[in-house]
């Protein structure tokens, strides 16, 4: 069944719910995306900052990577997303892999990793924390519950650069450089 105003896919895919605003902490808008298989990978993207959230779109553009993106304002938002809440039953459509932010309003990314490695469903999940917190228990903490944790950089050029080698190398593919300079 496609969604009204949608078009038809040409290719057989997969349909997954996104969640757009919130309203007394439930979603205000749920949308239904399509998944293409021609893409290369599913990425949860769970970050509050509108610019990051941007900044790392593009940076994995830049390097060749077509990725879906399921995006998240926060973990509240991504434990949904992934049935992990118990307002929505199960995920059917596990991401390739789930970026977080550390810090972010109603449930941090801590949090949300914690839940993640709790259920059998998503404990395998590969995840990378990017976090401006200079914390080492934060480190630590994301390091023990198996994810990579990489401390963003104020500095544009050097932010692009690794967010593309960590998803890169998170998702098994060669070459962490955007090959244009940053």
């Amino acid at each position: 069944m496609v969604p009204e105003g949608a078009a038809a896919p040409k290719k057989p895919g997969i349909w997954y719910l996104g969640i757009e605003g919130r309203s007394q902490g439930l979603p205000s808008k749920i949308t239904v995306i399509y998944h293409s298989p021609v893409t290369q990978c599913l990425l949860l993207l769970v970050e509050d900052d509108d610019n990051d959230r941007a900044l790392i779109v593009r940076s994995l553009s830049k390097v060749g990577l077509e990725c879906t993106f399921q995006i998240a304002h926060d973990g509240a938002e991504a434990a949904f997303l992934l049935g992990l809440s118990a307002s929505r039953p199960p995920s059917i459509l596990l991401p390739d892999l789930v970026l977080l932010d550390a810090k972010m309003p109603r449930m941090g990314g801590l949090e949300i990793l914690e839940l993640i490695r709790q259920n059998p469903t998503t404990q395998g999940l590969k995840v990378v924390v990017l976090s401006s917190s200079a914390d080492p228990g934060d480190a630590a903490r994301a390091r023990e519950l198996g994810a990579t944790y990489v401390q963003k950089s104020a500095h544009y050029d050097a932010f692009v650069q690794v967010v593309q080698r960590v998803v890169l190398e998170a998702l098994g593919r060669a070459g962490g450089g955007s090959g244009s300079g940053g």
